[in-house]
């Protein structure tokens, strides 16, 4: 049984560093302009919510979202890793047509499903300009909430907001800056995390009725 617990720590482990390391893509994309730079950094991205997909079961067991129909956290996390390396992919193609032509007719039919959704990519892939890429991942949320669930359509959100977070900084002559809530957070959740893993590692250390 010990070595049960100490697996499952192993694997929230992991799956931690990989949750904070996306949480550092997340921040970071507020402050990138060059698109090949942003496009590396959703591909970093996505290959850390890859890692937490892969990792969640053993780190957490299943893990239906209720309000999903029981769609499992894992299967959830995978979605938006894809959805990543396609907003990854529309950086690249809107200032390369050669790559846009490739990602409007082989990365997008792989895996999307409507007409309507494959449109609104093949937009994105020719849009370089900050505030129309937002507007089209703003539709582009509302047709793929409805495929993979809110739980994973919310990182065309959150791209969104740094595609205008650009955009103003770029109007008003300023640096573009990341929102001090997002790194807030990031220091509150690690309270929590240390806090649940102490309490892991002790119940594996000391497990019930040791001292019998």
């Amino acid at each position: 049984m010990n070595l049960l617990y100490l697996n499952r720590w192993r694997a929230r482990r992991a799956y931690w560093r990989a949750d904070k390391f996306a949480g550092r893509c997340s921040a970071d994309l507020y402050a990138i302009t060059d698109p090949l730079h942003r496009a590396e950094l959703l591909d970093r991205f996505a290959d850390a919510e890859q890692a937490m997909a892969r990792l969640h079961p053993a780190a957490f067991g299943p893990d239906p979202l209720e309000d999903e129909g029981g769609r499992d956290l894992a299967t959830s996390i995978a979605s938006s890793a894809a959805l990543l390396l396609m907003l990854a992919a529309s950086e690249r193609a809107a200032i390369d047509p050669e790559e846009g032509s490739r990602y409007a007719f082989w990365c997008l039919t792989e895996w999307i499903t409507t007409c309507d959704e494959l449109d609104l990519w093949a937009k994105l892939a020719a849009t370089r300009d900050r505030h129309d890429r937002a507007d089209l991942i703003d539709r582009i949320y509302v047709l793929a909430r409805e495929r993979v669930g809110g739980q994973a359509a919310e990182v065309l959100s959150c791209h969104a907001a740094t595609e205008r977070e650009l955009a103003a900084a770029e109007a008003s002559g300023r640096p573009p800056k990341a929102p001090k809530t997002l790194s807030s957070w990031w220091a509150v959740t690690t309270v929590v995390l240390i806090a649940a893993g102490a309490a892991l590692l002790t119940h594996t250390l000391f497990p019930a009725g040791w001292m019998r």
